[in-house]
């Protein structure tokens, strides 16, 4: 009866023996387990964080690339105003260019024709004394 009851004692010891390293397993692979699911926690957050940043870059750029454009727009706005001014600036040119050519020869030719002596009096007033002092000058 003894030996029985040394049996049963050793193998409660066994037993609870076994029940204690089998909590302190379970405990250390609770330990293991929360130590990788917050390693992993802190990992998705950190990609989490990363890709907030890569999208706050994308749009960044995004936002760069619509301001690029819409200079590149004003440009060649302004490009086409200028051309425009110009092409208008050059028309104008060409009308008095062929207006004073007109006019030039309308005076040629009136030179060529004689003037009545009233009108050369009157004419000649409005030249100024040094240019007739010179033109006399010249003529004689």
């Amino acid at each position: 009866m003894e030996r029985d009851e040394r049996t049963r004692e050793r193998n409660k010891e066994r037993q609870d023996k076994e029940r204690e390293f089998q909590d302190k397993e379970r405990e250390f692979q609770d330990k293991e387990r929360q130590d990788k699911e917050r390693e992993f926690q802190d990992k998705e957050r950190e990609f989490q964080d990363k890709e907030r940043e890569f999208q706050d870059k994308e749009r960044e750029f995004q936002d760069k690339e619509r301001d690029f454009q819409d200079k590149e727009r004003d440009f060649q706005d302004k490009e086409r105003e200028f051309q425009l001014a110009k092409l208008r600036a050059e028309t104008e040119l060409a009308t008095v260019n062929s207006q004073i050519s007109f006019s030039s020869h309308d005076v040629v030719l009136k030179l060529y024709q004689p003037i009545p002596v009233q009108e050369s009096k009157h004419l000649i007033e409005h030249i100024p004394r040094s240019l007739r002092k010179s033109c006399r000058a010249s003529a004689t």
